[in-house]
């Protein structure tokens, strides 16, 4: 949806600009300010010569609210404002690459299932994990907009205010039909790119990039690595359930003999054993073990855990570095 508005005026762009500027604060990072910009005014933006755009202070954020972006002109001997309420640029393209990046894993693991030809509980839960995700982005969009029409009232409550006697006509509205015949594709490349501010979206994905590699090699290192070592030079035998602990995180404590010795670990269950309730102390679950370091092991089949184990990080690294790469974006990178 595009909300559009429109101003006639009987003062000319100057003092139109200079008296917006009075009832604005100018858009300054604070990190004293809860709503991460500095003044006290209920609204605040940036002018830049003749295009403008202003936004209401909210204390919690609004990334992905939508705001007025507007240009004034002169016309005759008074001036025209036109603009739309729509969302940050930096906000678009960020929203874009999220989803994109998000698809992923969730196309692989939907590969993985249908060449299988069955459905695991672990593949439940990634499924159930990506779900989560889609639904919190959308209810955290829903929500953006819904506060964002009542921040558009206010916007043009604060212009009527600020321009008050000097209104020769003035419409607004959203915009729902189609267009009646579609955009060329520049058209919709301009529209997509417009008021794109590049240092910033540069800024911003060197930051998230830096993240994910980041917290990709700090996740990475716990269990991605191993599960991989097994998958790749593991051995599959049969060891037995030594004690069941419930209320440690459901811990399965396990033995099995490798090369002549017994060894004891600890794990969970699932991936190819019975779920933790119908285990039973002394029952045969399935136990990989490296062949080079039989020490090393994992209940269970260690290709399911790998497996898994890529869905859960990839989507950690996902949504972290880019919930605190959007902050930056938003509150320190301008």
């Amino acid at each position: 949806m595009s909300q559009r508005l429109e101003y006639g005026l009987t003062i000319p762009p100057e003092e139109a600009l200079s008296r917006l500027d009075s009832v604005i604060d100018e858009e300054r990072i604070s990190i004293f300010s809860s709503s991460g910009f500095a003044g006290g005014e209920k609204f605040h933006g940036k002018i830049r010569g003749h295009r403008f755009h202003i936004r209401k202070r909210h204390s919690f954020g609004m990334p992905f609210g939508r705001y007025l972006h507007a240009r004034i002109e002169p016309e005759g001997s008074g001036s025209r404002i036109t603009g739309t309420f729509r969302m940050d640029a930096v906000a678009r393209a960020f929203l874009f690459v999220y989803l994109l990046f998000l698809g992923f894993p969730t196309l692989g693991l939907i590969r993985a299932i249908v060449m299988r030809g069955s459905v695991g509980r672990s593949d439940l839960e990634s499924l159930a994990g990506v779900a989560f995700l889609v639904l919190g982005e959308v209810g955290i969009l829903l929500f953006s907009w819904r506060v964002s029409d009542r921040d558009r009232r206010a916007t043009i409550a604060l212009l009527d205010e600020a321009f008050e006697g000097c209104v020769r006509y003035s419409r607004s509205g959203g915009v729902w039909a189609l267009p009646p015949r579609l955009p060329s594709p520049s058209a919709v490349l301009a529209q997509i790119t417009e008021g794109l501010n590049l240092r910033r979206i540069l800024l911003t994905l060197a930051v998230w990039l830096g993240l994910v590699v980041l917290l990709g090699a700090v996740l990475g290192s716990i269990n991605l690595i191993g599960y991989y070592r097994l998958t790749e030079d593991g051995a599959r035998i049969y060891g037995t359930v030594r004690a069941l602990e419930p209320e440690n995180h459901a811990t399965v404590v396990y033995s099995y003999r490798a090369r002549g010795r017994v060894y004891r670990e600890e794990g969970d269950a699932g991936y190819g054993n019975p779920e933790f309730e119908r285990l039973r102390v002394g029952q045969r679950v399935l136990v990989t073990y490296l062949r080079t370091g039989p020490r090393m092991s994992c209940l269970g089949r260690a290709d399911e855990r790998l497996r898994n184990e890529f869905v859960s990080i990839g989507i950690s690294v996902l949504v972290f570095p880019a919930l605190i790469a959007w902050w930056m974006s938003t509150h320190l990178i301008r």
